[in-house]
């Protein structure tokens, strides 16, 4: 009875497990699932969402140099890939990558020394100086530089720029002492609206619609620019007030309005002080400012263009002279009694004759001294004939007082 009653039990509940559960509560349940695989997708889509609108608010691009619109690329080169604004520095030196050719960057402009293989103006252009091509503020032209204008040595404070980075620094292909500070290939240097930059080529800077390119065959402005000087004598008249538009005793600011001088020269006996016209169109011509306002004397050199009134010039014969100018040529003894300075620095220091022809009128005169010994001069120097002029004044003492030559 028990067994039975057990085994009734066990076959209704077996029924009962096997049985599925009623349509309504089964359709139920897949709904519920369904939806919140749905709500969880949402979610996701939801929170992807977000996350890509906070990137797109708040991420920026790395910033990125670019050279300014400084104009046509006189090489056709592309933009370069690094870009160092020099105008930190008073001064960027540099050389292109063969060390061919040097430039340097200031507030006023590039000025550069070109490859030595180019056909340049004549020295005679610059009164013997270097001549150098420059790409100014306000205009591009030919200059005159008493000495190098760009020296990108390794120990030189104008190659600050460069220091840590790595470019390489190689010799002068001529040979010598120096070594320069490259700027590589795909590095532009850029001060202001000016911008210069390396390639195979040579060096290239840039400013609006002015250009300077220097190859190793040409150095070429684009824009308007003067022609290279010729060395031409701009006025050859001589007399014993002075030469061309310089006369002995004029002050500073005569020059100055000539266009003769700078606007802020440095006095002495040198010519740091004239401006590039003086040096371009008075070739030979060395003048004294003895340290003042005042020009003291003039030495005519080497040119034998300067000419005055009578014919005399640097090359005629002392017979000639005396054929000249008659009684008015006076011999003078060429002793400290006669002349203020004989050493070695004045125009009168070594080699001349015992008397010097001189004119003198009122406290100026006007000299030709005349080579007795050739020895240490220029190849070329003649004796026996004048081969300088000086014109100069005269001092209390009755002294003909020597410009420096």
């Amino acid at each position: 009875m028990n067994t039975s009653f057990e085994e009734s039990v066990r076959a209704r509940m077996e029924s009962l497990t096997a049985s599925p559960p009623p349509a309504g509560l089964a359709s139920r349940a897949v709904r519920v699932a369904q939806r919140r695989r749905w709500l969880r997708a949402l979610a996701l889509v939801a929170g992807l969402a977000v996350v890509a609108v906070w990137v797109l608010l708040t991420w920026r691009p790395p910033a990125l140099s670019a050279v300014p619109e400084v104009g046509v690329d006189p090489m056709g080169t592309p933009v370069a890939a690094t870009v160092i604004d020099v105008s930190a520095w008073p001064t960027a030196d540099f050389a292109d990558p063969t060390g061919g050719a040097q430039c340097s960057m200031s507030a006023d402009g590039v000025r550069c020394q070109p490859f030595t293989t180019v056909a340049l103006p004549p020295k005679n252009a610059c009164s013997g100086l270097m001549v150098v091509p420059v790409l100014g503020k306000e205009a591009s032209s030919w200059s005159c530089a008493m000495e190098m204008v760009a020296l990108p040595t390794p120990d030189s404070p104008t190659i600050d720029w460069a220091k840590g980075r790595g470019y390489p620094v190689v010799p002068t292909p001529e040979g010598g002492d120096y070594r320069w500070q490259t700027l590589p290939v795909g590095v532009t240097l850029i001060r202001g609206s000016l911008s210069c930059h390396t390639d195979g080529r040579g060096i290239a800077c840039v400013r609006g619609d002015r250009s300077l390119a220097l190859t190793s065959s040409a150095t070429t402005f684009t824009g308007p620019h003067p022609e290279m000087p010729t060395g031409a004598v701009h006025d050859p008249t001589v007399s014993i007030t002075g030469v061309g538009a310089l006369t002995v005793g004029m002050m500073a600011q005569q020059a100055k309005d000539a266009g003769l001088m700078l606007a802020n020269p440095t006095y002495g006996r040198e010519s740091r002080q004239m401006s590039d016209a003086f040096l371009q169109g008075y070739d030979g011509v060395n003048v004294d400012w003895a340290n003042g306002p005042t020009l003291r004397g003039i030495v005519i050199k080497n040119r034998t263009e300067y000419v005055t009134a009578e014919r005399a010039r640097i090359g005629t014969t002392l017979a000639k002279l005396r054929e000249q100018y008659g009684n008015l040529l006076v011999e003078l003894p060429r002793t400290t009694a006669n002349f203020d300075d004989l050493t070695l620095e004045s125009a009168l220091g070594v080699g001349y004759g015992d008397s010097v022809p001189v004119l003198r009128e009122g406290n100026r005169y006007l000299a030709f001294p005349i080579l007795r010994d050739a020895t240490d001069r220029e190849p070329g120097t003649r004796t026996g004939v004048v081969s300088e002029i000086l014109i100069g004044t005269i001092n209390a003492k009755g002294q003909l007082v020597v410009p420096t030559g």
